[in-house]
């Protein structure tokens, strides 16, 4: 979101919601501390602006919402990592659980092992169907990016991570790469990416993503 911390940009972001809105909606780089019921109201829907999680930003860096639409789901649990925020929510019609982690990853080197060791160490904490997004700060390979500034090292951890919890990367087909730094001379990365486990991809199996237009933030 780079910030919504004035009106202009809460604008922006209810514009960018969809005009079939999506029973959950997730919201990475905040920039805020505290979310009031007025603030919520700023940039949600109003199916979704009472029922909200969020991690409050570290100054002016990170912060995460997750929201979803009261009438479908209901809150089971939540909790945070520095770098994340997981809710657990059930369905008002069924049985059917779901756990949804967002993440913003950190950007230092020095931070992201310890970021990624926190991703394992919450899914030994989870049962049922999960979904992993969110902006990961982290590339797995040389093609996530469109100059060869690659980290090597950086890929084999993120890629380590992702097969020790045995998850599924959903693949994004309607485009490369998900981030640019809007330069003349652009460089365009695969930042943001979607993983589901074993149980989500059986409760439901015809899961995809597909991209918006980057139009109002620096992400799609």
């Amino acid at each position: 979101m780079r910030g919504l911390g004035d009106k202009s940009k809460c604008n922006n972001a209810r514009l960018a919601i969809p005009q079939t809105t999506p029973t959950i909606l997730c919201f990475q780089e905040s920039k805020l501390q505290t979310i009031d019921r007025f603030k919520a109201c700023s940039f949600l829907p109003a199916t979704h602006a009472s029922s909200f999680s969020f991690l409050a930003s570290n100054g002016t860096s990170g912060g995460i919402v997750i929201a979803w639409d009261r009438s479908c789901l209901s809150l089971f649990s939540s909790s945070h990592t520095p770098y994340s925020l997981t809710t657990t929510l059930q369905s008002n019609f069924s049985s059917l659980i779901l756990t949804v982690t967002n993440y913003y990853g950190p950007c230092s080197h020095c931070d992201k092992q310890a970021f990624l060791d926190d991703l394992i160490e919450l899914q030994s904490s989870l049962s049922g169907a999960w979904v992993v997004l969110g902006d990961f700060n982290l590339i797995r390979s040389p093609d996530d990016r469109s100059n060869g500034n690659f980290n090597h090292q950086e890929a084999g951890w993120f890629n380590d991570a992702i097969e020790a919890m045995d998850l599924q990367e959903l693949p994004l087909l309607d485009r490369h790469f998900t981030w640019s730094n809007r330069q003349e001379d652009p460089i365009l990365v695969r930042l943001d990416r979607f993983f589901v486990n074993t149980e989500w991809s059986l409760y439901l199996p015809n899961t995809t993503i597909a991209s918006f237009s980057a139009a109002v933030f620096d992400h799609c």
